[in-house]
């Protein structure tokens, strides 16, 4: 599965080089943050920051119910809804394979920081999000896309500084919340199965996600760990990890040089507090390849609702 744009470099050197090319290699490894002291009570008040009005109108205005001209095995629907916040709006990307079931198996999809990058959501692109999009469709779920804030077409925002990271990542679960109250108003998803994915930035951040939304039945969190910096603890995944109780598969390279298995992973998987939960390691890097990690993920799935 080697794309054609990866590969390595030769080098054949003119001159004699240095002796110190042999030395070992020292990592300036970040200090991630991998515990946290908080009271049940006290995440209990951090959590209240994405509460939202629920009530509020969607005002769901659908854009296409049809539009993927580069991948036919593939239907998309774009549908525009409010957001919780702000008087804004923003596009919810439905995914099916085109067959003929009535009601699908839905997986909320959350990007990794490239599609902070990107002006425009598209499953076509050669990128790993893209392939982990189309491997979930190929699958037979229903892909949901929210335009997040901070992402796409939403992206030219002010990210800088722990606070305004605070705020967006705030609306971004938000976004979340209110693409589910969406979903709840079709007849064509099923409820029962309801999954949230998230790739790296998104599997990170989906410890909040799974924390304050209890509409999931089963969280799937790709290439995430404890993350490095300095986060508000309303935003740090391991303060809010021991809270998760939502089932859980976190799924990892081994070679992972953002998020390093020992002092990132294998932390955040420790600290989560569902009592089902599992760790897959593969031997890759940053992000498993997206066909072994959905073929393993839909069985731990099957296996998860099967028992229920």
């Amino acid at each position: 599965n080697r794309s054609p744009k990866t590969g390595f470099r030769c080098v054949k050197y003119i001159d004699p080089i240095g002796d110190n090319t042999q030395d070992k290699i020292k990592l300036n490894n970040r200090n991630f943050n991998t515990s946290a002291d908080v009271t049940a009570d006290e995440f209990g008040l951090l959590a209240k920051i994405y509460d939202y009005d629920a009530n509020k109108d969607l005002d769901p205005k659908i854009i296409t119910e049809d539009y993927q001209p580069h991948l036919p095995e593939i239907r998309q629907e774009i549908i525009e809804i409010n957001t919780a916040y702000g008087g804004e709006r923003f596009e919810i990307n439905m995914l099916f394979p085109r067959d003929s079931r009535k009601a699908y198996d839905a997986v909320i999809w959350f990007p990794g920081t490239g599609a902070m990058g990107r002006p425009e959501f598209d499953p076509n692109v050669n990128t790993m999000e893209a392939a982990y999009v189309r491997e979930f469709v190929n699958a037979g779920y229903v892909l949901v896309a929210p335009i997040l804030k901070g992402m796409y077409k939403r992206r030219n925002i002010d990210r800088q500084g722990r606070y305004a990271q605070r705020d967006m990542r705030v609306q971004m679960v938000k976004d979340i919340r209110r693409s589910i109250d969406y979903l709840q108003t079709r007849n064509d998803i099923s409820m029962d199965t309801l999954t949230y994915s998230g790739l790296s930035y998104g599997a990170f951040m989906g410890v909040y996600v799974l924390c304050v939304e209890d509409r999931f039945k089963a969280g799937l969190l790709y290439g995430g760990g404890c993350i490095s910096g300095n986060p508000l603890p309303e935003v740090d995944p391991v303060v809010a990890a021991p809270f998760v109780t939502t089932p859980t598969l976190m799924v990892n390279g081994l070679y992972d040089p953002i998020f390093p298995h020992e002092l990132s992973q294998k932390p955040l998987y420790e600290a989560v507090g569902s009592a089902e939960k599992h760790i897959e390691i593969f031997e890759s890097g940053h992000c498993p390849t997206p066909r072994l990690a959905i073929e393993f993920s839909k069985k731990w799935l099957r296996g998860k609702y099967r028992s229920e």
